[in-house]
């Protein structure tokens, strides 16, 4: 039986560092497909609805702010169809509530 390995994150390569100061605990990266070269990002919790827009040197390049939409405790972040059958990509984000002790999954 052939046993194949796995790249190890020691085999990765620094690009760059994302030292913008509005992102202080990024939870989530989401790579665009409609605009190459460009990933989504969000803090975990403590600011608002903000999306952040970086380059793959980590430079900041755009803040998208949602209007109408709570940041609970965002924990991830993930870019696919808007719609089955859409040629549209949409950014998707993951949330956890706790306030009745139970789980809620949430996806705005």
């Amino acid at each position: 039986m052939r046993h194949s390995t796995a790249p190890l994150f020691a085999d990765g390569e620094d690009v760059g560092t994302v030292g913008y100061h509005e992102i202080v605990e990024a939870s989530g990266l989401a790579a665009s497909h409609t605009h190459p070269g460009y990933l989504y990002t969000h803090n975990d919790h403590g600011d608002g609805a903000h999306i952040y827009v970086i380059n793959t040197s980590g430079h900041h390049e755009a803040t998208i702010t949602l209007h109408g939409v709570t940041s609970h405790d965002w924990e991830d972040i993930a870019v696919g169809k808007c719609a089955n059958g859409s040629n549209y990509y949409c950014i998707y984000i993951g949330t956890y509530l706790t306030f009745t002790l139970s789980f809620t999954n949430l996806v705005y």
